[in-house]
């Protein structure tokens, strides 16, 4: 439901879709919960309480004010009030002429007295996001879980807390998929291979080499925890960069 919505009609959606928003959102939350993060709240003012409601329970009560941009064009009626929103003009168009002549006047109006229609909302995906992050939505999710399972390991020692979250992110995946050869679940993009790799190699004892064809499809098992390694770090800096009002940023 919420990756097809743009929008009401009057307020859309720049990105067209409400996932590049969840997760900022989610990432926001998890960042809150991270005591190597801090959180700058003066920017986060107009979010209310985004730590305790679900997203879908938060989202309709602020998606217009902090994401959206109004785009509907409306008739004023004969005898209307002209007001004087600060997010719309008033023109008068003319019922005759072709109507790509109008449109021109309306375009070289606005050019002439430098106004820019805005492209995104007050929270603005950062710049570049439709060419690059748009398109890598799935790792995105998958940054996002990978960081809730390693919060969730703080008390262990760095070794066993990258063991833990990535054994929590295969398990729940496997999960996942039991559900959806059950019929009850739709399908989620597959988690890399890499991380069957290691958690293979877990599941085997932690020998070095030749317990599983898992491990002789894609090397050793060290070098799919490398991989791991730097899926948490992207995690934690998409964590950094929402805490101070900028999402995604560079990761």
């Amino acid at each position: 439901m919420f990756e097809r919505w743009k929008g009401d009609g009057e307020y859309v959606l720049p990105a067209a879709t409400v996932e590049p928003y969840r997760l900022w959102f989610e990432f926001l939350k998890l960042a809150a919960s991270d005591p190597e993060v801090t959180i700058d709240e003066t920017v986060y003012a107009d979010w209310g309480d985004y730590r305790s409601p679900t997203f879908s329970r938060w989202w309709s009560g602020h998606w217009r004010s902090l994401f959206a941009v109004r785009s509907k064009v409306e008739r004023l009626d004969a005898g209307a009030v002209v007001g004087s929103e600060p997010d719309s003009i008033t023109l008068t168009i003319p019922l005759s002429g072709h109507s790509d002549e109008v449109l021109a006047q309306v375009a070289a109006y606005l050019d002439r007295e430098g106004v820019n229609l805005k492209r995104q909302g007050r929270f603005a995906l950062s710049l570049g996001y439709e060419h690059g992050f748009l398109k890598q939505l799935d790792k995105a999710r998958r940054y996002h879980r990978l960081y809730s399972y390693w919060l969730r390991h703080a008390d262990a020692d760095p070794r066993k807390r990258i063991e833990r979250a990535a054994r929590d992110y295969v398990r729940w995946y496997e999960g996942w998929e039991a559900k959806i050869k059950a019929g009850s679940r739709r399908r989620v993009t597959p988690i890399p291979y890499f991380y069957k790799v290691f958690v293979g190699y877990l599941d085997a004892g932690g020998r070095k080499s030749g317990t599983s064809q898992v491990l002789s499809d894609m090397g050793n098992a060290e070098n799919a925890r490398r991989q791991i390694v730097r899926d948490i770090r992207i995690a934690r800096k998409l964590a950094a960069n929402v805490a101070m009002g900028v999402f995604p940023g560079t990761y």
